[in-house]
């Protein structure tokens, strides 16, 4: 594969459920290179279950052109496409009384592993995860979470070349969430891509490389994640004091900006040096004293919410 092919390319993807309704999905360009973590997010109903389900054959596009290694998705083998793993947000798995180590087995048959290839492999993974017990264990009897380690097993057996993810950790304990987080890593960190969708931004902001920002079916933004933050970056001060309430009064008083979560003040500022002597003029004079004083920057998440994107 030439190296200026990106693995992943949608072109002007769009889909309509039914001509009554509006466009789950409008005009979607982009693409991912190969070795990237890419995030796509948005609030509820913005098309990212949408778009990865079309990604991965599941839907089917109204218009336009999906594309994995420059080959239309129409085109693709069955074999090719079960190399790419999936994880759903909601993993259900049909007829509910086939066991884990079935379904393993049946994947590792279309990608060409025996049998005792892919039942090694699962046992090793899951035995990470302290969930080896799940592959003899009827998938009708599983919790969302234990589901999620058999999807997440499924999705990485057989070394794919790229991960969709759908709000992929959503149903994991604390300790198999790191875990995940871990081994997604690792797979990118080896030439691999990851394509996710997380509500949570500071997973986000954690993990991706590049991010997209959709509104309403539309794609809004697209970028580096750290050019992202730097080209809407807001210069901020945050702050804990001894008398919050008096604080806030005082600063209401001065006319200076501000926002308060519990004790935690954030102050914008232009010059750090000078903003910082009349902020620390009025502790002075209100008799109030500083606990913490710190310059930040906008998170993903301060960036998402105060909608400068949409």
């Amino acid at each position: 594969m030439s190296a200026t092919v990106p693995i992943l390319e949608l072109r002007r993807v769009s889909k309509k459920y039914r001509k009554d309704l509006p466009y789950a999905v409008k005009d979607l360009t982009f693409s991912i290179e190969a070795g990237v973590f890419f995030a796509l997010v948005g609030p509820n109903g913005a098309g990212k279950t949408t778009t990865l389900h079309m990604i991965t054959g599941g839907i089917l596009p109204s218009e336009g052109e999906i594309l994995i290694n420059g080959i239309p998705l129409a085109q693709i083998t069955s074999k090719e496409r079960a190399k790419i793993g999936f994880v759903p947000a909601e993993p259900s798995y049909y007829p509910r009384t086939v066991k884990g180590s079935q379904l393993l087995h049946f994947k590792g048959q279309l990608i060409g592993m025996t049998k005792s290839e892919s039942l090694q492999y699962a046992s090793e993974f899951l035995t990470e995860l302290d969930g080896v017990s799940l592959l003899e264990k009827k998938i009708g009897t599983l919790s969302t979470g234990e589901r999620q380690k058999i999807a997440f097993t499924l999705a990485f057996l057989g070394f794919p070349t790229l991960l969709v993810l759908d709000e992929p950790v959503s149903h994991l304990d604390p300790f198999s969430r790191e875990i995940i987080y871990d081994k997604m890593k690792q797979f990118v960190n080896n030439g691999g891509t990851i394509l996710f969708s997380s509500h949570s931004l500071i997973e986000v902001e954690r993990l991706a490389q590049r991010i997209g920002i959709l509104h309403q079916g539309t794609l809004v933004e697209e970028a580096n994640l750290k050019e992202l933050l730097e080209k809407y970056k807001s210069r901020i001060i945050e702050m804990t004091v001894s008398d919050p309430s008096k604080f806030e009064n005082a600063l209401t008083s001065n006319n200076i900006e501000y926002t308060r979560t519990d004790a935690l003040f954030r102050i914008p500022y232009v010059n750090l040096k000078e903003d910082s002597r009349r902020i620390m003029a009025i502790l002075c004079q209100h008799s109030i004293t500083v606990y913490s004083m710190t310059p930040s920057t906008i998170s993903l998440e301060e960036l998402i919410l105060s909608r400068k994107l949409v």
